[in-house]
């Protein structure tokens, strides 16, 4: 094509997008404008399936709603473009500039040409995927479904409510990105940088997080069922999820365990909640007192003023939890980790037993903390008063008006006096 068709085109298309009947929508399907200088042109609604745009400068360029199906912008010049609502599936991004553009509702899923050849005939041209580099691009709700962007570097952009699923992600760079909202369900993020990246809302249902960086990434509200987490790196992130963001069975177990402690056993059922994974969830005032909660996670999960009265929770984890107010009278807590978990005002003393058949009076059952984890922890205003404390860690624990009243602890502190 030449320059003087290409100025043509150009202006017949300005005239088009005026509503002028003498106008003509650009139609540069399939044809090669290899590093045409395009900076600021106005070609929103243009046919572009195909086209080789590599090396072009299209500078602040209006490519909105345009049919880009299958074209190479490969090492173009995209900064500030306007491309919304463009179809570019199967588009060659490799080495492109699109710092500052604005990608929102572009349709970039996988595609493949069909290329009429003199001597092949029609030819299958399978789509050469290779790694983007953006920097505070907008793809809020971009469909970028299947989307292979292995090692790509995405930073500080907008995919808000963006359509990943099943997007290979793999090695990525996707630092301080907006994702909230965004559909990642089965997607693939394994070994990507998601440090200070926006997760809220998002769906990552079946994804792969194996050795991702999430430190201080903002995971609150997030769908992570079924997601692998393997070695990922979550310091910092804010994981917390309220408890109706918890999948339904979850919900049915609580609700039911509920059930039972109002008719004391007659109706609803005990929760067995034994290796659940309760990560960063909301449970403030949750009564749970009696349940199975064995080998249970629930680091970072906010439990203030949550009833575990009796309750088996050997061997959970509730690191860095927050436990203020929490009632733990009589609990079975041995080997359980409160390491750096806030225990301020908790009860953990004896639970008040009452035979209903006999007349014999109530029976005190102490809480056991034999073995428990408590380093670090926050025991201001704490009562472990009757518990049992053998091998009870409590490295770099803080006491401030904490009672150990009639344990071991209490006992071995008189004895050094």
């Amino acid at each position: 094509m030449t320059p003087t068709d290409l100025i043509e085109i150009l202006e017949k298309h300005q005239s088009w997008l005026s509503n002028d009947p003498r106008g003509t929508r650009a139609n540069f399907t399939l044809q090669d404008l290899y590093c045409s200088s395009l900076k600021g042109v106005r070609l929103k609604g243009a046919k572009m399936a195909g086209t080789n745009l590599a090396n072009c400068n299209l500078a602040h360029a209006d490519l909105r709603e345009c049919d880009l199906y299958g074209a190479s912008l490969a090492e173009a010049d995209l900064r500030m473009a306007r491309l919304n609502d463009s179809d570019m599936r199967g588009v060659i991004l490799r080495g492109a500039n699109l710092t500052g553009a604005v990608l929102a509702g572009v349709d970039m899923r996988e595609g493949a040409l069909l290329k009429a050849d003199r001597k092949k005939g029609i030819e299958l041209v399978r789509l050469d995927y290779a790694a983007l580099s953006v920097e505070r691009a907008d793809f809020s709700g971009a469909n970028l479904a299947g989307a292979r962007l292995s090692n790509s570097a995405i930073i500080q952009s907008d995919l808000s409510h963006a359509k990943l699923r099943g997007a290979n992600l793999s090695g990525a760079n996707l630092r301080k990105s907006n994702l909230s909202g965004a559909d990642l369900t089965d997607a693939n993020l394994e070994n990507t940088d998601l440090s200070g990246a926006n997760l809220a809302g998002a769906n990552l249902r079946g994804a792969t997080l194996k050795n991702a960086n999430l430190t201080n990434a903002i995971l609150r509200g997030a769908e992570l069922e079924e997601a692998a987490l393997d070695g990922a790196i979550l310091d910092g992130a804010e994981l917390l999820r309220r408890g109706s963001d918890l999948p339904s069975s979850f919900r049915n177990i609580i609700r039911n365990h509920e059930r039972w402690i109002e008719t004391n056993g007659r109706q609803g059922e005990r929760a067995d909640l034994s290796n659940a994974d309760m990560r960063a969830v909301d449970l403030t005032n949750v009564n749970l007192s009696g349940a199975d909660l064995s080998d249970s996670v629930m680091v970072g999960a906010v439990l203030s003023g949550a009833k575990f009265v009796m309750s088996d929770m050997h061997g959970a984890d509730m690191s860095k939890a927050d436990l203020a107010g929490a009632d733990l009278k009589g609990a079975n807590l041995t080997y359980a980790k409160f390491r750096l978990a806030s225990l301020k005002r908790a009860s953990l003393g004896p639970a008040e037993l009452h035979d209903s058949k006999t007349n014999l009076g109530a029976r005190n059952w102490p809480t056991n903390m034999a073995g428990a984890d408590l380093t670090g922890a926050d025991l201001t205003g704490a009562d472990f008063s009757h518990a049992v404390t053998k091998d009870l860690v409590l490295i770099d624990a803080i006491f401030d008006h904490t009672s150990f009243t009639d344990t071991d602890i209490a006992r071995l502190a008189d004895a050094a006096d």
